[in-house]
């Protein structure tokens, strides 16, 4: 059987299963950071529970443990007073196991390690949510302007079919029209009969009033007989 690429140290379980079972049984592990006085019935000095910042003071009664001893005791352990301030009494009976400190600061940086993967995979996990939740916010965008586009084109369509475009103007004569960019006017007359879209270009131009009077004046010289011209 092929072992695995990460392999946790035997120890640093050992130390791991001891935490749990503390916790399980309601039991309190304490290291000593540093030792302040010794006396014959034991030693006084400061200890670190674990997940407390906050140094303590205790009294091993009877034991005199060296700096950086870790000790799983049970829950019989309890504070009395002693200078005007909890103490922590420690006797040896109430000692379930004892770590040694490379263990224990071994199985710190195991859980520092543990704590960084799982913050780094939670700070994944949210950038993933949040890319997800962009892309989700990009397609809904495009699809409401896509619909508002297709919505416009609709209109504009059913505009141009409401009025079909008129391909043979009608030619007009006789009837008058102002002029409303100069003031002018002219006359035009409905002819009857539609242009011939074949015949080529078509030179449409607005008459002005000097040529409107000489076209009148031609047409009742026309109108008029031999005798009386």
């Amino acid at each position: 059987m092929k072992k695995p690429i990460l392999r946790v140290p035997t120890r640093v379980d050992y130390m791991h299963g001891a935490h749990l079972y503390a916790r399980d049984h309601q039991m309190k592990i304490i290291q000593v950071k540093n030792v302040y006085q010794y006396a014959h019935r034991g030693e006084k000095a400061f200890v670190k529970q674990k997940g407390k910042l906050l140094r303590q003071d205790a009294w091993f009664h009877g034991m005199w443990p060296p700096q950086g001893s870790v000790f799983m005791v049970s829950s019989e352990v309890d504070y009395g007073p002693h200078h005007k301030r909890p103490t922590l009494y420690v006797y040896s009976h109430q000692i379930h196991d004892e770590f040694s400190p490379a263990l224990y600061q071994q199985y710190l940086r195991w859980r520092r390690g543990l704590s960084a993967v799982f913050y780094l995979s939670l700070l994944l996990y949210f950038i993933e949510w949040f890319i997800y939740g962009m892309v989700l916010g990009i397609g809904a965008l495009y699809g409401g302007i896509k619909q508002v586009l297709a919505k416009e084109i609709q209109k504009r369509n059913a505009l141009q079919q409401a009025v079909p475009p008129n391909d043979s103007p009608t030619a007009t004569r006789n009837s008058i029209e102002d002029n409303e960019d100069d003031g002018s006017w002219r006359r035009t007359e409905t002819l009857g009969h539609t242009c011939d879209a074949s015949a080529g270009e078509i030179t449409i131009r607005s008459l002005t009033e000097a040529d409107f009077r000489e076209l009148l004046r031609r047409e009742s010289f026309e109108d008029k007989a031999p005798e009386d011209r």
